[in-house]
């Protein structure tokens, strides 16, 4: 029979193991994501300085707006 304090060390072991693999993942995730979105705005330059530009015409409406 493995004590308490045994017990609890591996299934923290366990959990670390866990967590680890599910950051591994969602690292790989974001890196996929980062390349698509590198990919599209090369390949669309000027529709993200669009975006970019309608963006910051909103934001700027809304902060120098007055009541």
């Amino acid at each position: 029979m493995t004590s308490a304090g045994e017990q609890a060390s591996h299934e923290l072991k366990k959990l670390i193991g866990e967590f680890e693999h599910m950051l591994d993942a969602a690292l790989r995730e974001i890196k996929s994501e980062t390349r698509a979105v590198d990919r599209y705005v090369h390949d669309n330059a000027w529709v993200a300085v669009g975006i970019a530009a309608a963006a910051g015409f909103v934001f700027g409406c809304l902060v120098g707006r007055r009541d």
